[in-house]
């Protein structure tokens, strides 16, 4: 583990408090045991089955509106529009 990196999350008290104590159990530092539990997660699962091309899933994705999502010029067009009152 030559290329370490710090990073900090965000987790629950109760959650941080079972870590420490999991981890003092085994006799290791609390960044230690959860690089042992991420690593074990993420071995333990294929986590994507197959590559996906990120550009298949353009437009795709909701942007939480009831219409589906407009590439920039339409959005311009759209404005434009508007603005002149057509």
């Amino acid at each position: 583990m030559s290329d370490l990196v710090r990073t900090t999350i965000t987790i629950p008290e109760s959650i941080y408090n079972q870590i420490k104590i999991l981890a003092a159990y085994k006799g290791k530092s609390v960044s230690s045991f959860v690089t042992e539990v991420l690593n074990e997660k993420i071995k333990g699962k294929k986590i994507l089955k197959k590559k996906i091309d990120p550009m298949s899933t353009l437009g795709v994705f909701s942007l939480g509106g009831k219409e589906p999502y407009k590439h920039r010029e339409e959005l311009y067009d759209d404005y434009l529009k508007e603005k002149m009152g057509l």
